[in-house]
C-alpha cells in the first residue's frame, strides 16, 4: 500500500475538485484527523 502515491493522487482530486466537493473533503479530513487523535488516545 503506497500511501504516498495515495496522497498525491487525493491532493490532485481536490485541486481539480469544485468548491463543494473541497468544502466537504475539509470537514471529512477534519472528522478523520479528530477520530484518529482520539483512537490514539484510547491506544496509549
Amino acid at each position: 500500500m503506497d500511501v504516498i502515491f495515495e496522497l498525491l493522487m487525493l491532493i490532485d482530486l481536490f485541486m481539480n475538485a469544485s468548491l463543494t466537493t473541497q468544502i466537504l473533503a475539509s470537514i471529512f479530513l477534519l472528522l478523520f484527523y479528530l477520530v484518529l487523535r482520539e483512537l490514539t488516545k484510547l491506544l496509549m
